[in-house]
């Protein structure tokens, strides 16, 4: 791996994308459409894996050789889009505070690559950022151990899927939350002269805090700093919220049968033997304090991203925090161009007839947005358990075809399916594909293509 500071590595980028040159025209927006070259464009995508790279080994173990087969694959079949992973571990594989980035530019040129790849079979990139995969360094990640999946394939040890000291890092302007924006700048940049990408950033799943956080010290530290800002009077929580806190070592998050589950069986975790907090006060103080950090997060993300393609769409997933609150507040926050929304079916019947379950998905946005946006239903699929391969296959085909025409029926801009191809990271993802794992095509491929040829 060759390492550049940040002068060369701008300097790289941009002579790069001057020989590769632009493509097609961007998207725009227009009210609640997504438009090209001034026309509404509806997309037709699927998340893209292979048999041994998926999440977070992606980029990592990407095979090369088989982009260009499936891409062809894709648009053949009718797709015009495809969604990838870039995570921050693909491309920093060592974080190191107060020192530039050490860019992987092995991973750097496979992802310009991709993007050339999808770009000569007219297909958009939904790119898809997260942290899946993370750079040691950053306080309180890991590096597992090395496993073998389902299909034999054996995968790296890797940090990845948690990021405990999340948000307070961010609270704290910590060099860690320095590094994840200055991530989302390297991707970026590594998209100059590329006009079919689109951005996905802000994912709840890794912008919310997962059990990991709950017990953190940099995330308590930042909940109290916080508390102590409104108020100093340490006596003032204590009956505000009905707690007995006898120093401020004891001002938790609120708990809930999540926590509960979760964060408190933890060893060593301060909610262990808690009860639920049923004060709705203390709720809306944490609420209070996670959205602002949440919409900080979002809105320097997309401001970082747009400094250096402000010609780039950014879409914004919203879902249910796992509360139960909608918390519209942090939806279509400054730079969100568009909304993601998705849906999986879980039962028989929700396959065979999906138009209720993504109607009211949809519903969950549109009854409650602060603007009307452009919609894409991603993501999407499959999701019934324990049905024999023959049947199972049949199903999907039949919620395929029934979500394509619902979502047009709705007015939406598109959907992205999960996923490409079944990939052996557990029993479920072994059924999810349009392919199968040897990349033999399902039922749902030709309903795909019926569709597109009408």
């Amino acid at each position: 791996m060759r390492r550049v500071g940040w002068a060369a590595a701008g300097m790289a980028a941009l002579a790069l994308a001057t020989a590769v040159g632009a493509g097609a025209a961007g998207l725009t927006v227009r009210g609640t459409q997504i438009l090209q070259d001034g026309k509404p464009i509806f997309l037709r995508g699927s998340y893209y894996v292979q048999p041994a790279a998926y999440h977070h080994c992606f980029l990592t173990e990407l095979d090369e050789r088989q982009v260009p087969v499936d891409f062809t694959k894709m648009r053949e079949s009718g797709l015009n889009c495809v969604a990838i992973s870039v995570n921050w571990g693909d491309f920093l594989p060592h974080f190191d505070p107060g020192r530039p980035p050490q860019w992987d530019r092995r991973i750097d040129g496979r992802f310009r690559r991709l993007l050339q790849a999808a770009r000569k079979e007219n297909l958009w990139v939904d790119l898809w950022f997260g942290t899946a995969r993370m750079p040691l360094g950053v306080p309180g990640v890991k590096a597992g151990e090395p496993q073998t999946d389902l299909a034999g394939y054996k995968h790296q040890a890797f940090a990845g899927y948690t990021w405990p000291n999340y948000p307070g890092c961010v609270q704290f302007a910590d060099p860690e939350w320095e590094g994840f924006v200055a991530f989302h700048r390297h991707v970026a940049e590594l998209t100059r002269g590329f006009d079919n990408v689109i951005f996905d950033p802000l994912d709840w799943q890794h912008l919310n805090m997962n059990a990991w956080c709950w017990g953190n010290a940099r995330n308590l530290a930042g909940w109290r700093a916080w508390l102590k800002e409104r108020n100093p009077d340490l006596a003032y929580w204590s009956e505000r919220w009905g707690e007995k806190l006898a120093s401020w070592d004891e001002a938790l998050f609120p708990m809930d049968d999540w926590v509960r589950r979760s964060a408190a069986r933890y060893e060593g975790s301060p909610y262990a033997g808690k009860a639920d907090t049923t004060d709705q006060d203390k709720w809306q103080d944490f609420r209070e304090w996670h959205d602002a950090l949440h919409i900080r997060v979002m809105e320097t993300l997309n401001s970082t991203l747009k400094q250096v393609r402000p010609d780039v769409l950014i879409g914004q997933r919203v879902d249910l925090w796992h509360h139960g609150d909608f918390r519209m507040n942090t939806w279509a926050v400054k730079g969100v161009d568009f909304i993601f929304q998705g849906w999986y079916s879980d039962k028989p019947e929700q396959a065979r007839a999906p138009e209720e379950g993504i109607t009211t998905s949809i519903k969950d946005v549109t009854s409650r947005w602060p603007k009307p946006m452009p919609l894409v239903f991603w993501e999407t699929g499959d999701n019934v358990q324990g049905l024999p391969q023959a049947e199972d296959e049949a199903l999907q085909a039949q919620q395929l075809a029934e979500t394509d025409r619902v979502v047009r029926a709705l007015g939406l801009c598109g959907w992205l399916w999960w996923t490409w191809r079944d990939y052996p990271m557990g029993k479920e993802s072994m059924r999810f594909g349009l392919n199968r794992l040897d990349g033999s095509p399902k039922p749902a491929l030709t309903a795909l293509k019926r569709l597109t040829e009408k």
